[in-house]
């Protein structure tokens, strides 16, 4: 984005659709998707560019959250006529290249429209209409933040670059305070030269930053229509969250998690089913979009600012590589120790670790590998397993807070309520759902 650094904030490609902030492809809703009411397209494609350029600086999270603040409380102040962009980006984009303005060349272009009307014509003289009027709303809005000292920097710098890119030579004289509705064939070839050839890339600029105020609207409106919040960044690395949920979920059930700064291993128990693997990636999504300094899907979020976010929720077999689902797990792990060993502040998010071996090899594995995260002070770790002998043996680690998700059974049927508790679920309900299901019977028909 125009005057916002790029960070270094590390998280891949495997993370984003994990988590569900990104299509995987299949035409399942995302979280992108919840953000994206853009009305233009290269606001669609601004707001993809900036989704996955999340920040490490409490600074540059701090300005954009105010700026979607001021947003959501003042209006955006400009009107986006989708329409109108629409036209602009396709009469910019004609083939035909602008002719260097003569007053001969003119007058012959002048008898030959009068002879035989062309739809290029029409084209360039409606685009350039809708650029004067697009220069003039542009520079009021910019005109009107710059005075008012209430202001956040970074509508202020929009507001400044707009000021810049207009008050420029001759693009200074199509600031009218008339309505345009019809140039003279000499006004509209003049003014073609200037928009498609001499500052075509001023104009550009102009759309720029047009498509980043059509994302800003458009996070707010997805504030707004969903009730997120924005997070706040603390100075102390304590989490603090409240009334969070999975925001593709429509049945929603709010959890809340407190973690001190001397808590950096978060291991959870529990049933299939009974919402481990939602609530570690509902935690990945608040984390992932609270370092955007997007609005976030709690009722109250404080947390510190991380340098990264690596998540392994669902992990196959590769078999074009000729991994099993055991090898794939152990090289999805090498990735995110290699990460560990150059990056510090990470979070760490691994849903049922291991599951791909047998029961022995687990838990083995699954209690050395938490063990030496543990030992990683300065990162936050998020383990999920099906082993609560694994929970057991870590109960007497300082740093290691143990969490579990509790099931019931009523009736024959499996109650699960979805709630986050402190301690260890010993829920085992395989052999249940199996004679629920009546598969022995079914296998044993003739």
């Amino acid at each position: 984005m125009t005057g916002m650094k790029t960070s270094d904030f590390i998280f891949d490609n495997h993370t984003l659709i994990d988590l569900q902030l990104i299509s995987d492809g299949k035409n399942n809703l995302c979280v992108f998707d919840l953000f994206n009411n853009t009305h233009t397209y290269g606001g669609n494609l601004s707001l993809l560019y900036m989704f996955k350029r999340p920040f490490c600086d409490d600074k540059l999270i701090n300005q954009r959250i105010g700026l979607l603040k001021e947003i959501e409380i003042n209006g955006l102040g400009f009107e986006i006529e989708k329409e109108a962009i629409d036209f602009i980006e396709f009469y910019l984009s004609l083939s035909k290249p602008p002719v260097r303005f003569s007053c001969f060349i003119a007058l012959a272009n002048k008898i030959d429209q009068m002879i035989k009307p062309t739809n290029d014509y029409y084209v360039i003289q409606r685009g350039v209409i809708f650029i004067i009027e697009l220069v003039n709303s542009l520079y009021k809005f910019a005109s009107s933040n710059i005075d008012q000292k209430n202001r956040s920097d970074l509508l202020r710098d929009l507001s400044e670059q707009i000021i810049d890119l207009i008050t420029y030579e001759d693009l200074e004289e199509i600031l009218t305070e008339r309505t345009i509705t019809k140039l003279t064939i000499f006004e509209t070839q003049k003014l073609d030269h200037f928009f498609r050839f001499l500052y075509k890339d001023k104009i550009n600029a102009l759309l720029s930053i047009v498509y980043q105020l059509d994302v800003f609207n458009s996070i707010v409106l997805t504030k707004k229509k969903y009730n997120f919040v924005y997070p706040e960044i603390s100075e102390n690395q304590n989490i603090q969250i409240e009334g969070l949920h999975h925001p593709l979920i429509v049945a929603l059930v709010k959890n809340n998690l407190i973690l001190d700064e001397d808590q950096n291993v978060c291991f959870f128990t529990g049933a299939n089913m009974a919402g481990k693997s939602t609530f570690m990636k509902a935690f990945g999504i608040a984390v992932y979009l609270a370092h955007l300094g997007f609005p976030v899907p709690v009722a109250m979020m404080k947390l510190p600012v991380f340098n990264g976010l690596l998540a392994t929720i669902n992990l196959s077999d590769n078999q074009s590589l000729g991994y099993s689902h055991f090898y794939a797990e152990v090289k999805r792990l090498k990735f995110i120790a290699e990460n560990l060993a150059t990056s510090s502040k990470m979070v760490i998010i691994i849903d049922e670790l291991f599951r791909g071996t047998n029961n022995y090899d687990s838990h083995e594995s699954t209690l050395a590998v938490v063990k030496a995260f543990s030992q990683t002070n300065d990162n936050l770790f998020l383990v999920s397993s099906h082993l609560p002998d694994v929970a057991r043996e870590l109960a007497d680690i300082p740093n290691v807070t143990l969490k579990c998700f509790i099931s019931n059974i009523e009736n024959e049927d499996f109650v699960y309520s979805y709630k986050i508790k402190d301690g260890i679920s010993d829920d085992r309900y395989g052999m249940r759902i199996l004679k629920k299901e009546k598969i022995i019977e079914l296998i044993g028909q003739e």
